[in-house]
């Protein structure tokens, strides 16, 4: 109850009074605040990034992202695009994996609990 009326008052009085309260509040934050969190958001993606090559970066996967870097660098294409790329990629190479593998399931044995 209490988060969703941390949301909703604000949102309301924002929607109830206009965009001039919406305005005078903006208009009287410090130009510290501001340029502080206009930094802030600036490295963020960098952070981001960062912590994203600290879990997923091994030797195995250095030419995928070199690959990524370069096509997005270099082609022009929206990072949507090559996104969607990647995933039939990643996609085919996993089928070409797998296949001929035994993919048969595991059976286990019936929980007697589970009528309970």
């Amino acid at each position: 109850v209490l988060y969703s009326l941390m949301y909703f008052i604000p949102i309301f009085l924002a929607v109830y009074f206009g965009t001039d309260l919406v305005k005078n509040i903006v208009s009287s934050i410090p130009v510290w605040l501001t340029n502080g969190l206009t930094l802030a958001s600036k490295i963020l993606p960098a952070y981001g990034f960062a912590l994203l090559l600290q879990t997923m970066l091994t030797k195995k996967m250095i030419p995928f992202l070199l690959l990524g870097f370069l096509i997005t660098a270099y082609s022009g294409l929206s990072i949507t695009g090559i996104a969607a790329f990647a995933c039939i990629v990643a996609f085919v190479m996993a089928q070409v994996k797998f296949n001929g593998k035994d993919n048969r399931t595991a059976v286990s044995e019936p929980d007697p609990l589970d009528d309970l």
